[in-house]
């Protein structure tokens, strides 16, 4: 994911890329689903450690 977010331009961002979830997407798009993704299991693991009595680190 790295490479293919360092190989992104301006230019090239909006061009259309494979895509497993829903069809085709574009290059930013598929960067902003990684992203999103990635947050949302953080947001998961946050909230059970704060079930579970744990303060995440990026909170103390």
């Amino acid at each position: 994911m790295q490479r293919f977010i360092a190989q992104m331009t301006p230019a090239n961002a909006l061009e259309a890329a494979g895509g497993r979830y829903g069809g085709s997407s574009t290059r930013l798009g598929l960067a902003t689903l990684a992203v999103w993704h990635a947050s949302d299991h953080y947001g998961q693991i946050v909230t059970y450690l704060r079930m579970n009595g744990i303060v995440p680190p990026a909170s103390r």
